[in-house]
């Protein structure tokens, strides 16, 4: 994990950020304090997972229980989402 300032690519917060592997894949990402401690991953890698799987019915359960965060301010877990 690296530290360095800059942008959460998950919440778009400004300020210190975290760079380190994603959970759900071979991606590096910048988080924030929050995001980082609530194992959130980008809304776009989320999508991205739901789509190469064919839908989140093809999910493994385990990745289902991702967090993401939403632009309205709220975390939610991958299986709750409605793209």
């Amino acid at each position: 994990m690296t530290r360095m300032m800059d942008k959460c690519q998950v919440c778009d917060a400004e300020g210190q950020t975290f760079v380190c592997c994603s959970a759900l894949g071979p991606m590096s990402f910048a988080y924030c304090r929050i995001c980082y401690a609530r194992l959130a991953e980008p809304i776009d890698m989320i999508t991205s997972i739901i789509e190469d799987c064919g839908g989140l019915e093809n999910v493994r359960q385990e990745i289902k229980d991702t967090t993401t965060f939403f632009k309205d301010g709220k975390y939610i877990l991958m299986k709750d989402w409605k793209p």
